[in-house]
């Protein structure tokens, strides 16, 4: 590939002199980190019951763990391709070490969460910092020895998210040892969640967006993401500093801010889009990630307009999370692996081709599941629904790793096989075939159609078998209910740095349960039984 020809116009970056099959095997071990770490929450998501702070794992093991992970890689990809001149390319000693160092730092915090240790929390964000601070640096050292190029301003975007991601960690050590937790909480959400995750999003997908639908960039997009970078980052600043220092009404400019630069930036997204639609999982998952994160501002500015005081926010913070967490940044990771990892495994056409027919399966099917899933938990249902609809949503998620895991067979055995590239002629029989399949009318309406009913046949059936939570109606236990036995068990139980003390009770079958319930954290806290 030469220097001037950007990533859209046909084929994915090649980020250094390797061979074919040394850049396919550096990849895979490089993104070993982010399928361990998605493999980690596919079991915390199933154990959840048995596993202390399993809300907070299940975000972290995906922000913390497997995104984390993807952005340290690709972002080191992609500047690779963008950045003019072969001497600015990274060295891949420097990079495995960065990538050892934040994995040992995030073991050791989400460690440290489960063994409720501050220490290693504390230990484990200052090497996780101090590796992301590192890459910040190689990036800006990098950026100052390229030469012009076009796009640029996508590496200053994981310059400037790179740079504000200690600061994000540093919140979170803070929180875990729970120093002002209502005003840090949203800190931590604005610099971790907007800045280091959303930043990154943002300026990868300018160019990465119409390599995945096979279409040139708009007119002018790198000049619209270099002039929006300012915008978003001013605006993730204002929403930090105002939790710190200011009423809610504050942050209202940032949120809307930030707001403002993703639609900007959509604009030139859908005007690819509308010249070459989605038609593979990639690029759906990418643009359904997109739709969440515009909901989910929208819903962070009415929570933020409508709340009384900060404690409010984050006590509202709860529900959101999930649809940023899930909606946006899982799908935006999954449809962007699906469509990188079979281009840097290489193996010619025909593998790709092949890895990307399994990668593809029940794509607007899983990603309907996925969105309907996430809708109908994230507003307010009964406890059963949401946990059906919420499992629904895993579902889609987790098809992904199996998908994977054949896709990377295929192709292997394409590459071990060494089947010969298409002729011309066929070639262009397939790309026709291709352009008709992504032109049909209901391409993408039935599978989606399917999903959101399959979510609303297992949401019949939750109300089905518990109708008076939703009617409102006293629940019936007496049936089946052991005979009173007249004892009394007392238990006191605190709440601090989001546990309960005893997490497990145990009461004689019989005896009534009187809870003497202490909160010692600074958020208040909604306790259901």
């Amino acid at each position: 590939m030469t220097d001037d020809v950007p990533p859209s116009e046909g084929t994915a970056p090649a980020p250094t002199a390797r061979s074919p099959k040394g850049r396919a095997a550096w990849h895979l071990r490089a993104n070993a980190g982010v399928i361990a770490w998605l493999l980690a929450l596919v079991y915390v998501v199933v154990m959840h019951r048995f596993l202390p702070v399993p809300n907070w794992l299940m975000v972290h093991l995906l922000l913390l763990g497997a995104i984390t992970n993807a952005i340290l890689v690709w972002s080191n990809h992609f500047a690779d391709a963008l950045l003019r001149g072969s001497q600015v390319r990274a060295a891949a000693a420097g990079q495995v070490v960065r990538l050892v160092a934040a994995n040992i730092g995030i073991t050791a915090v989400v460690g440290g969460m489960m063994a409720d240790s501050w220490r290693f929390v504390l230990g484990g964000g200052i090497v996780l910092g101090a590796a992301v601070a590192w890459h910040a640096v190689v990036l800006g050292i990098r950026m100052r020895r390229a030469l012009p190029s076009r796009f640029k301003s996508t590496v200053r975007y994981y310059l400037v998210a790179a740079a504000l991601l200690p600061f994000g960690v540093a919140a979170g050590i803070l929180l875990a040892d729970d120093v002002a937790h209502d005003r840090l909480v949203i800190t931590h959400l604005a610099i971790n969640l907007l800045g280091w995750v959303g930043i990154t999003v943002l300026g990868t997908l300018v160019t990465l967006w119409p390599t995945m639908l096979r279409t040139k960039i708009a007119d002018g997009a790198e000049r619209i993401a270099s002039g929006v970078l300012s915008l978003l980052t001013a605006s993730v600043l204002i929403v930090a500093v105002a939790a710190l220092t200011a009423p809610p009404a504050v942050a209202l400019v940032g949120i809307a801010g930030f707001l403002a630069g993703v639609i900007v930036l959509s604009v030139t997204f859908l005007a690819e889009a509308k010249a070459k639609p989605p038609a593979e999982f990639a690029t759906y998952s990418v643009l359904s990630g997109l739709l969440w994160l515009v909901i989910g501002l929208i819903w962070l500015g009415v929570l933020t307009a409508t709340a009384a005081d900060w404690g409010a926010v984050a006590a509202g913070l709860g529900v959101l999370v999930g649809p940023l967490a899930a909606g946006f940044a899982a799908q935006v990771l999954l449809g962007a692996l699906s469509y990188l990892i079979p281009v840097v495994t290489g193996g010619g056409p025909v593998a790709v081709r092949a890895a990307n027919t399994e990668l593809n399966r029940g794509a607007a099917w899983r990603v309907s599941l996925v969105s309907c899933g996430i809708a109908v938990w994230a507003i307010p249902v009964p406890s059963l629904v949401a946990v059906i609809a919420s499992s629904l949503a895993f579902v889609g998620f987790a098809t992904f790793l199996p998908l994977l895991g054949r896709a990377l067979w295929v192709s292997y055995k394409v590459r071990k096989d060494d089947v010969p590239a298409p002729s011309l002629a066929e070639r262009r029989a397939a790309a026709a075939e291709a352009q008709a399949a992504r032109t049909r009318p209901g391409r993408f309406a039935g599978p989606a159609a399917a999903g959101f009913v399959v979510v609303a046949l297992f949401v019949a059936v939750a109300v089905a078998m518990e109708p008076a939570s939703v009617d409102g109606a006293p629940v019936d236990s007496a049936a089946g209910a052991s005979a009173e036995t007249g004892e009394v068990t007392t238990v006191e139980v605190s709440m601090n740095n989001m546990r309960f003390t005893p997490s497990h009770i145990e009461v004689p079958a019989g005896n009534q349960l009187v809870l003497t319930i202490t909160n010692a954290d600074t958020m208040v806290h909604d306790l259901v039984l």
